[in-house]
């Protein structure tokens, strides 16, 4: 009912607000679909069967994206408004039923629910001018690192893509600026928080299984202490149920059980709280492709009022950014990315500083210039390995390489925290040939975290689960994936493919060792054009060769984990 209303409600808008920008259309945009049968041999279980599926996709446009904006000179009000392209999609997947919604697209944000929004609002005194719209001071947001495999993958997990200024909460307020164009720019910014109470709308039973982490106030005993927040119901609290960790917000849990989770929502806003943060922000381009910005806050809290940890009171927060492109020629380039994020917590019953945050984060891509970056396909170590195996991959919500960049690139984080970088130095490098050599797709990763004490560690007897525990931590890893297009004649095309990803992992304490080892495999072969809108494909997936081995107290445990995979055969008609 919701979208239903939402959808009226864009449509009116497009004759009203945006009279000539953007264009409305009446107009099918994809009618695509596909129907496949696949023979598979399970080579572990030695079973076979068939599988058929179906897909069918609708896109209708209704509405192109765009915008409009307010013009002038010396004193004026300048106001940007947006509108996302608007579309009716209507899918049809025998797994996962039958679809029909309307959906907008912004950036590389995939699905937005925002179909009008207000982009930009500022007063201008020529070249002074005052911003009025809501804005946290996570300066550093469009400082991306340009990791070939991943750039621009995730907004929410950006421990690999970008490295904003912490979040302070304090996002309303305005922006005093002074800008030159492709200069410089300054901003000094004032901002209040606003205060959201929180009520209980329902009480979920959770299963939680041994070894789960918990925070204060998330699970309660009975379903009553639950909507009351009674702290001796709080199992954070109850020591013979939870265990301490490094982490003083964080324990975890003893045994599996059932525990009660309150789902809140937001109740009533006051946004005249007496509570401010101020926030300077300055960025320069001294010559072209050169930029470099820099940014600090600083949280008064609430004037008037004892220093408060809930509205993070005399918090410092730091960034500074670099990026550049320097091309060697009309093929190749460098494009390096630095930043430096700092987050000094005042701690209110020590009346000090904690340092949360002293971080460098650095990206470099060798690029290849007449490559164009890829952001329609997933690479084939994605396609092949899947979300959960790869090293890059850090949160469910990412579905796959969000653009792919041509040329290879370097990643590294190097926190400087006291004693921080003993366990904690990631690296990363990914690779991707685009166009460099015709008709060969190529793809691989090397990551790693080279901590000396990364691997420092109680080392158990080798299980199946301590096996699999350790592989999931992806310590190490390197993947190399590759596709090649064979024009048989004018008509038929035959691409093979292939991928190996290997993983280890190792803990130790003192003679007491344990390690683990896995190499997977997925090889394919599709064959195109033999018969008018039908490929063939051969493959052998989900192979996994694995070995893990301990050794403590002088006594040796080891676990072969093989997986033969599936084999099979696959005919698929699309249109």
């Amino acid at each position: 009912m919701k979208k239903a209303l939402v959808f009226f409600v864009a449509l009116a808008m497009i004759g009203s607000v945006f009279a000539a920008e953007p264009a409305a259309e009446a107009k099918v945009a994809e009618f695509s679909g596909n129907a496949a049968v696949t023979f598979g041999f399970d080579l572990d279980t030695v079973k076979a069967g068939f599988k058929n599926t179906t897909e069918a996709d609708l896109k209708f446009n209704l509405m192109n994206g765009g915008d409009k904006s307010t013009t002038g000179n010396g004193v004026w009000g300048e106001l940007k408004l947006v509108v996302n392209a608007l579309q009716i999609r209507a899918t049809a997947d025998v797994s996962d039923g039958h679809t029909f919604a309307i959906q907008t697209k912004k950036d590389n944000d995939g699905e937005d629910t925002i179909f009008v929004e207000i982009d930009t609002a500022k007063l201008h005194f020529n070249d002074l001018y005052v911003g009025i719209t809501s804005g946290d001071f996570r300066y550093g947001g469009s400082f991306w690192y340009p990791n070939a495999l991943n750039y621009k993958d995730s907004k929410e997990d950006e421990k690999y893509t970008r490295s904003r200024a912490a979040k302070l909460g304090y996002d309303q307020g305005l922006v005093l600026g002074y800008e030159k164009k492709d200069l410089f720019k300054v901003e000094l910014a004032a901002r209040s928080k606003k205060d959201t109470t929180k009520k209980v709308e329902k009480v979920e039973l959770v299963h939680l299984s041994a070894g789960a982490k918990i925070k204060e106030k998330e699970y309660y005993k009975t379903e009553p202490a639950a909507v009351t927040g009674d702290t001796a119901q709080d199992i954070f609290n109850d020591g013979t149920l939870v265990s301490v960790t490094a982490d003083p917000k964080v324990k975890t849990l003893n045994a599996e059980g059932a525990y009660y989770k309150p789902v809140m929502k937001d109740d009533e806003t006051n946004y005249w709280t007496n509570k401010f943060a101020l926030g300077l922000y300055g960025e320069v381009t001294p010559i072209k492709d050169l930029r470099i910005g820099v940014g600090a806050a600083y949280v008064l809290g609430q004037l008037g009022a004892a220093a408060s940890e809930d509205d993070k009171t005399n918090d410092i927060s730091v960034f500074a950014g670099v990026d550049y492109r320097f091309n060697f020629n009309e093929d190749f380039f460098i494009q390096p990315t630095v930043t430096y994020n700092f987050y000094n917590d005042y701690k209110v019953a020590s009346k000090n500083y904690a340092i949360e945050t002293n971080k460098m984060n650095a990206g470099l891509r060798f690029g290849f210039a007449k490559s164009k970056s890829d952001s329609e396909n997933e690479s084939l170590l994605y396609t092949f390995f899947g979300q959960e195996k790869l090293f890059y991959e850090t949160t469910k919500n990412d579905k796959g390489d969000q653009i792919l960049l041509p040329g290879v690139s370097v990643f590294g984080s190097f926190n400087f925290k006291e004693n921080a970088m003993k366990t904690e130095l990631p690296v990363m490098l990914t690779f991707y040939s685009g166009e460099l050599v015709q008709n060969l797709k190529a793809y691989a990763l090397f990551g790693a975290n080279l901590g000396p004490d990364a691997g420092k560690g109680t080392a158990v007897a080798m299980s199946d689960a301590v096996y699999k525990g350790i592989i999931e931590k992806k310590g190490m890893q390197a993947g190399l994936a590759a596709s090649y297009d064979v024009k048989v004649n004018d008509a038929v095309t035959i691409v093979p493919a292939a991928g190996v990803l290997w993983t280890h992992g190792s803990q130790a304490s003192g003679n007491d060792k344990m390690s683990a080892d896995e190499v997977a495999v997925s090889l394919k072969a599709d064959v195109k054009g033999l018969v008018s809108n039908t490929t063939f494909t051969a493959f052998w997936e989900k192979a996994s060769f694995g070995k893990g081995a301990a050794s403590v107290g002088g006594t040796k445990t080891s676990v072969d984990a093989v997986k033969k995979g599936v084999i099979g055969l696959k005919a698929k008609i699309a249109l």
